[in-house]
């Protein structure tokens, strides 16, 4: 045992325990694979969390944003949700802009529900990008044209509430229906009517009316459901490349963005954590925004973990082919030592947690200059980077003393 702990634990620092391997076995792949992932898993919690704090601090035109921003507002939480009784928008709106827009930072504050359905538009693009008609115009058109258009949908600011009226105008449209599989649904939703609350019957009725009337919308919701006001931020401004600098609240979560002192782009996720009840007022800025932003730790946790399984088959991939490679080189060389494959993934494996525990370290550093955006794409370009390295010195010490060594090693076999 303390032989392999040797092996497994200096290996990494030395080519002359690292050849030990060949009279080792198989658990200090798994091992080092396990604990590779472990602190992976640990670097990618630190980076992404512990320099939040500093990174808000050297923030000054943000701080100063926010905190112009509630002195401004009345946003009120309770049980871990926010509210506000209007909607503010600096992006599109010039009398928000003046209001609330300071040091170039945008603020949006939507606290509908989240399924708030969007009053959304459709239109359609002809293949090559050159013009756009209406949905109602490609209808129109003949088959043969029809195949030159592309269905797209936009989102809008707007809500659409699901009046009678137009409840009523959808169920016209499914009752003439040519689709058996649209009538087949409605027809189960008509028997169970009695069964169910009339705004999730309205609601059902909306998402096969926009099944029917709009057979590519599912290229943008899924079955079942339909457009949602949400989507219209996220797909305008925080999924966009080129929206910035910005707060947005919502009812359950906030969203912002902002560049530090140095100019360090910063984005973050919070949730409104149980310590803030009542109106946030402008010296509760900073400790509410920080708050939020830990408070949605956890589920950044449960995030990556979900996403060590990706990490998982990359590393693994990574290691047992850098051990073939490694391995078709020693046989050019004719090293005495590394005639089998697994001589050399077993050392792979014991350099794979020491390289992990190297590669959390800088990733950690890193966290505190490098942007979210790079950030969460170094911990594999770094781990691979030192095993291949570590890697490249043990060839070249093989070539050097692999001789010698083998010499040695028979003569003391002959005494």
């Amino acid at each position: 045992m303390k032989s392999w702990l040797r092996f497994f634990g200096l290996s990494f620092f030395s080519d002359k325990v690292a050849r030990e391997s060949n009279s080792k076995g198989f658990l200090s792949f798994f091992l080092g694979l396990l604990l590779a992932l472990a602190f992976i898993f640990c670097g990618l919690l630190a980076a992404n969390f512990l320099p939040f704090a500093t990174h808000y601090n050297h923030a000054t035109d943000f701080k100063a944003f926010a905190q112009a921003a509630f002195d401004n507002l009345d946003v009120t939480v309770s049980d871990s949700h926010a509210a506000f009784d209007t909607v503010v928008n600096t992006f599109v709106n010039k009398e928000d802009a003046d209001l609330y827009s300071t040091n170039g930072y945008n603020l949006v504050v939507d606290t509908r529900p989240s399924t708030a359905l969007d009053d959304f538009e459709t239109y359609c693009v002809y293949y090559d990008g050159s013009s756009e008609i209406t949905y109602e115009a490609y209808l129109a058109l003949p088959d043969e044209e029809k195949i030159n258009y592309i269905f797209n949908l936009r989102y809008t600011p707007n809500e659409l509430v699901l009046t009678d009226e137009l409840v009523a105008q959808y169920e016209q449209y499914l009752n003439t229906t040519d689709s058996d599989d649209i009538k087949q649904q409605y027809n189960s939703l008509l028997a169970s009517k009695n069964s169910i609350s009339q705004e999730e019957y309205n609601l059902d009725v909306y998402a096969l009316y926009l099944q029917a009337y709009y057979p590519e919308i599912t290229k943008y919701v899924s079955a079942g459901s339909a457009p949602l006001l949400r989507n219209y931020y996220y797909d305008n401004y925080i999924n966009s490349q080129q929206a910035c600098d910005y707060l947005f609240i919502f009812e359950e979560f906030l969203v912002g963005s902002f560049h530090t002192d140095g100019n360090l782009p910063v984005t973050f996720y919070g949730l409104y954590s149980a310590k803030h009840v009542g109106n946030v007022s402008a010296s509760e800025t900073d400790a509410f925004l920080r708050e939020a932003f830990y408070a949605a730790v956890p589920l950044y946790a449960s995030l990556y973990l979900g996403n060590i399984l990706r990490y998982l088959v990359v590393v693994t991939l990574f290691a047992l082919a850098l051990a073939f490679v490694a391995w078709l080189v020693l046989r050019t060389m004719k090293s005495q030592w590394g005639r089998s494959y697994s001589t050399v993934l077993k050392v792979e494996g014991a350099y794979l947690a020491v390289a992990a525990l190297i590669t959390t370290l800088i990733f950690f550093v890193c966290g505190f200059f490098v942007s979210g955006s790079l950030l969460n794409d170094l911990p594999l370009m770094i781990l691979s980077a030192i095993l291949f390295v570590r890697t490249v010195f043990l060839l070249v010490y093989d070539k050097r003393h692999g001789k010698v060594t083998a010499k040695a090693s028979e003569t003391e076999n002959n005494e």
